[in-house]
Formats: structure tokens, sequence, C-alpha cells
């Protein structure tokens, strides 16, 4: 059971949770257990930073490390006030570890992909061990769409070995596939990227015919290293996965042999699994002819997972709720294991941005948002335990009330977390940020150890729930309720709480579900997360 849970807001540079202070503002100390830091003051002096423009709107969708330690950054850009879905291009940010942009790096530590009569965007990335950057995308035009593929020298520039002058794009039927859907990056596209022993290329990811409005398939395909498909590979070097009903590939695993576990939905409501050969066909060991549909009769298929180093899989998957996710753990068969969670579930309270990865310690780390401008990192152990749970506010970095996304997580040398995404301004404006969580990992960082200083029980509840303060405070606070979308449902008031004590509030009326008591007094806030039953 959580008692407590830390808020960090950009911009405050201190990873350490203060105590109850007796003047002026309520944060309460961080469990003993806690993993996640605040931000780290040495990334752009406060944690976080706000990219570059490389054109009038950007969003980010990847994110990677080079073997040096650089962050590695790509995404789209497009003109959201002027609405030109078919103009923009492929931004590649590279910053160095204390987020200072590389000036050997394109122009000011942007390389920027711009092809004539269309826009590009960058959906997956690969920061190889020889200094290039392979990266997978789409590229729109106004009467068609193609899956790209770039790839760049160590200084930014186009690689010329690669497919024409540094680029490769796969069209024809039925490979047309990602339609436009708006200013953010359509479902389908490449979802997963990896590079081979031999130096080729494998992308999983979801396809339709022309226009995509038309059933959607599942995809692998294989690129020779100089960004030819390899026809050794499948059917003419792709793999199609899908016929009556629509099936999408959303993640993927690559094992050292070659072959491919490629995780999404099949309909509209099924977990899926599909393992695909090295040479492009169905394993046939595995599930039934290559497939294994886990249903639940509260998820509607994968949105990503991670595989742990026994070969458990661990899926976030999406609920029958809008505005919850599942994290669903299955055996290396695509079973459901029914003894994680309940039923093999947890529920994770992401408003509809989420993904889970696996971190250098075999942690899983689920990432998200709560509302509009509240994003999250949870942490758990493989079995289900929740080691930590972070708030992340980025709202100080912007200009704006942006509403936030995020996109993209990776893990540095040193154990910190570094996410991605974007802020917007519907019809306005969009920014791409980046920010680093330290962590407890290998950098040595550690939140503040002493005893939490507010406890909140029982939790899970069901009609009362407790809050009991463990020292002393002369604050007036304010205490609210709020649903996952971020609405208020639930307002207290507690003036000078000035002892030790408890106070008892009333969760009558309120849904079943995922809930954070809030607690502040108009300067500073502190989150505490419950479950109501």
């Amino acid at each position: 059971m959580k008692t407590g849970h830390n808020t960090t807001t950009l911009g405050i540079p201190s990873p350490c949770r203060p105590l109850i202070m007796s003047a002026g503002f309520l944060l309460f100390a961080a469990a003993a257990s806690a993993q996640i830091g605040g931000p780290d003051p040495t990334f752009d002096t406060d944690g976080g930073l706000v990219l570059p423009n490389g054109g009038v709107g950007e969003y980010i969708n990847a994110i990677d490390h080079a073997p040096n330690g650089d962050l590695l950054i790509t995404g789209s850009n497009w003109d959201p006030v002027n609405f030109t879905p078919y103009v923009g291009g492929l931004p590649v940010w590279r910053r160095a570890s204390d987020g200072t942009a590389s000036a050997s790096w394109g122009t000011a530590g942007l390389a920027y992909v711009d092809l004539p009569d269309g826009r590009e965007e960058g959906q997956a990335m690969i920061a190889q061990s020889d200094g290039k950057v392979m990266i997978g995308g789409v590229r729109w035009t106004a009467d068609t769409c193609q899956l790209l593929f770039v790839r760049l020298l160590a200084n930014g520039s186009l690689d010329p070995a690669f497919g024409t002058g540094g680029y490769a794009l796969i069209t024809g039927d039925p490979m047309l596939v990602p339609f436009y859907a708006g200013g953010t990056s359509a479902e389908k596209g490449v979802k997963a990227l990896h590079q081979n022993s031999d130096g080729s290329y494998t992308a999983v990811g979801t396809t339709a015919p022309q226009g995509g409005q038309s059933l959607t398939l599942g995809f692998v395909l294989r690129l020779t290293s100089s960004g030819s498909l390899d026809s050794s590979f499948g059917s003419s070097g792709y793999f199609f996965h899908g016929s009556s009903q629509n099936e999408r590939f959303r993640d993927a695993e690559f094992f050292p042999d070659g072959s491919v576990l490629c995780g999404g939905t099949h309909g509209a409501t099924d977990n899926s699994w599909v393992m695909v050969t090295a040479s492009g066909s169905y394993d046939n060991a595995f599930g039934t002819s290559g497939v294994q549909l886990s249903p639940t009769a509260s998820t509607l298929g994968i949105t990503s997972f991670v595989r742990d180093a026994t070969g458990n899989l661990y899926a976030l998957c999406k609920d029958l709720a809008f505005t919850e996710k599942r994290l669903v753990k299955f055996d290396a068969n695509g079973a459901i294991v029914s003894s994680f969670g309940t039923n093999g579930e947890l529920p994770v309270s992401s408003f509809d941005e989420g993904r889970v990865d696996m971190d250098s310690q075999q942690r899983l780390v689920v990432w998200g948002r709560r509302s509009d401008n509240l994003m999250f990192a949870q942490q758990l152990n493989t079995a289900g335990t929740e080691l930590d749970y972070v708030y992340i506010d980025a709202w100080p970095y912007f200009p704006f009330d942006y509403d936030f996304r995020v996109r993209a997580f990776d893990e540095d040398g040193n154990g910190n977390y570094v996410f991605g995404g974007l802020g917007f301004i519907p019809s306005v404006n969009y920014d791409g940020w980046s920010i680093r969580l330290t962590t407890t990992g290998s950098n040595g960082t550690n939140e503040q150890s002493s005893p939490s200083n507010v406890l909140l029980y029982p939790n899970p509840a069901s009609d009362r729930i407790t809050l009991r303060m463990l020292a002393n405070s002369s604050s007036n606070v304010d205490l609210s309720i709020v649903d996952a979308t971020g609405r208020t449902v639930h307002g207290f008031q507690r003036s000078a709480i000035n002892h030790a004590g408890t106070l008892e509030l009333d969760l009558t009326g309120l849904a079943a579900g995922s809930y954070d008591l809030i607690l502040s007094n108009g300067q500073r806030a502190e989150h505490m997360r419950f479950v109501k039953q």
C-alpha cells in the first residue's frame, strides 16, 4: 500500500522532497522505497528543456541515447495555424548530457529532413554503435502515403550509402500505409525498429490500403543495410498479418535469432500476439500457428509491452474505460499469468497516452498523463509491487496553458529516466520538450528517506478514507479529490493544521476507480493516489 506520492514540478532543481514545514507551505517526504527522483539539475540547469523550432509546430515520437551519452530526439513538425498537413519535415535533435545542443550535429544541434511536396514524420529511432542514426516513420503527400526510412551520418547529414541519397520510401499496394489523422501521428506506421547483427533492419507496425479507410494489417519488413527490401524475408521483404478483421501491431520484441514477437490488437477487442520467424513466416511453435489471442473482460488490445529476463511479457492494454489502462502479465507463450495483480491485471490511471518500458534493473516503468497538465511515471517490480510513483507538472516550461502528452522514454547510461513529448494549444502551436528524472539506479541520487509524514488509509477504500498527519504544520490547506480526467469531484477545506491528527473524508457517491487527493495551500501542492472500490 502506498502512503504518499511526490510531485515533480519542472523548474525546481532539487531532487529531494522536503518534510512538512511550519511556515508557508506543505510538502510531504517520499516513502523510503522511492526510486524516482526529481528533475536532474545537471540537464539544461533545471532538468527539462523546450526543443528549438524546426518549423512552426513540433512534437516528438522517439528518443534514444548515442554511445557517447548524447540524447537523440525525433518526431515531426507542421503548421497548426494554417493547417498544412502535407507540409513539414522530420527534425532530429542532438543534445549533450548537460542538455546543450551538439555543435557537430546539423545546424546548432538540429538536423532536418524535408523532402519535396510532402510531410515527413519520425516514429522510431536507433542510435547505432557506429555513430549513424536510423529512423523509421511515414511520409504524407496530398494523394499518397509511404513508409519512410532515413539514415543519418554522425554529423547529422544524410548517409548517401543508404537508399536514395540517405532515405528509402516503401510504397505500392498494400504498403500505402498511414492516412493522415490530424496534427499528431496516426496509429499506422512504424511502431518498432531494430538493427540486426548483420547490419540489416527489421521494422514492425500497422498498415492499410491507400487512404487508410479499409482493413488494417500488421506488418513486419526487413531492409538490407543499404536500404532496399530484403527479398529473402517473407514475401519480397514483407510479412503481413490479417485478412477478415483489423489487425494492428503496436510494439515488438526482437530476438537474437532474428525472430520477432509482435503485440497488438485483433479486431476491436482482443489482445493479440504473433510470432514471426527469422525468415518471415508464422512460427508454428507459438500459440496456434504462430498466433495467440488473450482476450480479457476489461481490455481492448495491447498498446506496448516489454519482456523480462525469464521471458514473461508485461503489456499495457487499452481499457474499456477511456481514462484507464491495464498492465497485464503474460507468460512467454502469451497466456495470462493470473497470479499478477487481480486475474493478471493491474489498473493504470492514464488519460490516454501511455507506455510500459523496462529499465536496466528489470524494473517496470509505466508512464502517461493524468490530466492535460499533469503527467506521471510509475515504477514496479516484476511481481507487480509498486516501488514509486511520481507526478510531473510540466507547465512552467511553456508560456501558455498547454495540453501535454508523453510520447517517448529512454534510460541513459547513468540510470536516469528521460521522457519526451509535446505541449500544444489546439490550432495555435505545438512545442516538443524533454526532461530527465534522476533515479537511484546507478547515479547515487536518492530522495528523502525519512518516513512519510502523511498516511492515507485504508487504500483501497470503500465509503470513507482517513488522512493522518504525522508531523506538525501551521499551514492552511485545501484538499480536493480529482478523477483520472483531472476533474475535481470533491473539495474540502481544513484550516490551521497545527498538530498531528486525522481527517476522515466521505467518499460516498464516488464511482469505483483511481483518484488523486491533492493538498494545497495555494503555493504548493502534493498528490496522493488512492483507489475507491
